[in-house]
């Protein structure tokens, strides 16, 4: 080997070194954004599981209120069916 390729070999070799190093830092950065979002996801998932629980919690409720309004408002309609043609 001469000494011009010794000096590109190791011109290329440090190229190689500094693109190695870049790539690892490049590593380490997205490791601590992707550290970031996932924290972010994970407690806007809590939310979301929060809101879920309360939306059921209403929806029951609704239902709940629905039948036993359901069941004071028939015997009252019945009783109304039942007067017709008897007011005057």
């Amino acid at each position: 080997m001469t000494e011009n390729q010794e000096k590109e070999l190791f011109i290329a070799l440090g190229n190689l070194v500094k693109g190695v190093s870049q790539i690892q830092s490049d590593v380490i950065d997205i490791k601590s954004t992707l550290g970031g979002h996932t924290n972010t996801l994970a407690e806007h998932s809590k939310k979301l599981d929060n809101l879920d629980s309360k939306t059921d919690s209403i929806a029951g409720q609704l239902i709940k209120n629905d039948i036993s309004i359901n069941e004071r408002v028939s015997p009252v309609e019945r009783g109304v069916e039942g007067l017709e043609g008897k007011i005057h």
